[in-house]
Formats: structure tokens, sequence, C-alpha cells
């Protein structure tokens, strides 16, 4: 049987760019995106399908949005969001 490895790595230049100066303006959408991806690829698809559903729910919701999607909300504000969403 052959390995098969994975690697997902979204703009973490950026994230790291905006969040090592303490701004807390980057959008986590892309890092949590990623880890979906590799939630999948180990096929824990159950947490996967309910982080995306909360990912999807906030943005639509469209009340806890980064700046770079037109609202107000901090990264840390918008992950706790999706947090939040999960835990419903």
């Amino acid at each position: 049987m052959a390995k098969v490895l994975a690697y997902a790595a979204p703009t973490r230049e950026n994230v790291i760019k905006f969040l090592a100066k303490g701004k807390g303006i980057a959008n986590p959408a892309a890092i949590i995106t990623a880890a979906t991806m590799m939630l999948r690829h180990i096929n824990e698809h159950a947490a996967a399908n309910r982080i995306d559903a909360a990912l999807e729910k906030v943005l639509w919701h469209g009340d806890c949005l980064t700046r770079d999607l037109g609202g107000t909300a901090t990264t840390k504000q918008f992950a706790a969001a999706i947090i939040t969403e999960i835990e419903r």
C-alpha cells in the first residue's frame, strides 16, 4: 500500500503579516477552509462539514465580517462567531 501525503498552505504570509503587528484584521476564512480540506483528507467529513456550515452561516448572516468583507469584526471576533455556530 502506497503512502499518501497531503499538505495545505493557505495564504500564511499575509495572515502572519497582519497578526504579527497585532492589528487583528486578517480574515481567517482561508485557513479555516484549508483545515476543513485536511479534515476531509483524513476522512473526518462530519467535522469538516460542521465547520464549513458554520463558516457559511457567519458569512451569509453578515453581522460579523472582517474589514476585507465590508465589516468591522476583528480576526478573533470572526473566529468566535464561527465557533459559536459550530457549538449550536
